[in-house]
């Protein structure tokens, strides 16, 4: 078995596992606040796992080329990373407790927004923070690409096949976050459900300061 296809399954194994016990409460509660169905959600839940799938494949490279380089500087400065991965859970947080989300469409007609951005960058925001926030099957598997030593491209290949084994399990979180955030309609409900997912995003970035 190739060294690609042991990283993906470790991907796909940790998804299900660590990595969706940590991606749970801040990506479902977020695209159940943000998405009306299931498609919605899994359509969202794509654009940050491309996202994070990009930004661990860069990592992997960095660590391909980098070595024992990259662990040192990971260890000294996760600090910086878990600092910036909480403002954007607190600013996403925020925004939901806030009332940043699309309103459902007028029964007389087209759909009422509120400052909702033309283009997804709260989701590109979210799958980059994903990728560089440290967690265990992060680290462990940045480790094993940094042994090997195999350079910029063998380590791109690594982390890319890594992050692409995360994907199921998130996909899953966001299909299902769209569809339950649509169940709760457009009135006070789904206001509801948007100030409880701001303030669970909120106590997710706290707990990543500490």
């Amino acid at each position: 078995m190739s060294e690609e296809a042991k990283l993906f399954l470790l991907g796909l194994a940790t998804s299900f596992a660590a990595c969706s016990l940590s991606c749970l409460p801040i990506v479902g509660s977020y695209l159940a606040a943000r998405e009306r169905d299931w498609r919605g959600g899994l359509r969202a839940a794509a654009v940050i796992g491309s996202w994070r799938t990009g930004s661990f494949a860069i990592l992997g490279g960095v660590a391909g080329s980098a070595g024992r380089l990259l662990m040192e500087l990971v260890g000294r400065w996760d600090w910086a990373a878990s600092a910036v991965g909480a403002l954007v859970l607190m600013g996403l947080g925020a925004a939901c407790i806030a009332g940043w989300q699309p309103c459902l469409p007028h029964p007389g007609g087209a759909a009422r927004w509120r400052l909702r951005p033309g283009r997804p960058w709260d989701l590109a925001a979210l799958g980059t923070m994903m990728a560089v926030l440290p967690c265990a099957p992060h680290l462990g598997a940045l480790a094993f690409i940094a042994m090997t030593g195999g350079g910029w491209w063998q380590g791109t290949r690594f982390g890319l096949a890594f992050a692409a084994g995360n994907l199921l399990a998130l996909l899953a979180i966001g299909g299902l976050a769209g569809a339950a955030g649509g169940l709760m309609g457009a009135g006070r409900a789904r206001r509801y459900l948007q100030v409880l997912s701001g303030l669970v995003l909120v106590a997710a970035g706290a707990d990543v300061l500490r």
